[in-house]
């Protein structure tokens, strides 16, 4: 997997370099190498899964497979990029959760407000089965037609 640069945007510290990426069926597969995400770690990860996003047409495949912790700032960080890349007709895909963290997900609800695959294929079919749409913002902002 390639490593995903440092972007003007969003800088990143040597030690700071947690995530890879590589792109596979016209999505993005990001990988986290990293045992607990924190609050120190939320802002690089957000800014980062934006810029992905982005250039990944907001298909967005996320392996949590090595994460055992996540604070609740880096989930809403979550929730939220999925509904820009929903808002975009993509999706951000989390998938090969540990079972206490998908556990802990079910348990505060969270599991209804983001995709969840058990692996890598079916992420990146919930990922291509993601609307080629716009989304709703998209749609207030374009003028209507006289």
């Amino acid at each position: 997997m390639a490593h995903f640069p440092a972007l003007s945007r969003a800088p990143v510290a040597p030690d700071e370099a947690f995530i890879t990426t590589t792109r596979i069926d016209g999505a993005t597969v990001v990988t986290v190498a990293c045992e607990s995400l924190r609050e120190r770690q939320a802002g690089d990860l957000r800014d980062r899964l934006d810029c992905i996003a982005e250039d990944a047409n907001f298909r967005v495949a996320l392996c949590l497979a090595g994460v055992s912790m996540i604070c609740s700032t880096c989930l809403t960080d979550l929730v939220l990029i999925h509904q820009r890349c929903r808002s975009r007709g993509g999706a951000l895909v989390v998938f090969n959760l540990k079972r206490p963290l998908r556990d802990m997900l079910e348990a505060t609800g969270l599991f209804n407000s983001l995709p969840i695959a058990d692996n890598i294929p079916d992420a990146l079919s919930l990922c291509r089965r993601a609307p080629d749409k716009p989304g709703i913002f998209d749609r207030l902002r374009r003028p209507r037609a006289a």
